[in-house]
């Protein structure tokens, strides 16, 4: 089992303007709901220092970097880092539930 966490906790939502006319009412409506963010992510792997997928991971943080990059955007992943222990099925299960039942969360993973 592999755990694969991405978070970032200083993304700040868009500052609020005064506008003139319905069309840039609209336009800084949308862009309310656009979050920005003030850096990199941190990834983080969690699984037997062994598991092959891990390499997966290091390839797609690398290929979608260099995407950003390709298309002008400033937004890019964090470096990766690993925790080299088995994934706890009860701690997954409980920040499983914790994130789809909207509280976001985290997990308690023991050392081993």
């Amino acid at each position: 089992m592999i755990l694969l966490v991405v978070g970032c906790a200083d993304v700040k939502p868009p500052e609020q303007s005064i506008v003139a006319d319905e069309r840039q009412k609209q336009a800084a409506l949308d862009k309310r709901h656009i979050a920005r963010w003030t850096r990199s992510p941190s990834i983080t792997v969690v699984a037997n220092g062994d598991d092959p997928r891990i390499e997966l991971v290091e390839e797609a943080i690398t290929f979608w970097n260099k995407t950003l990059e390709e298309i002008g955007s400033g937004f890019r992943l964090g470096a990766l880092t690993r925790v080299d222990q088995p994934v706890p099925e009860g701690a997954l299960g409980s920040l499983s539930q914790s994130v789809l039942a909207g509280r976001g969360g985290s997990a308690y993973f023991p050392q081993t």
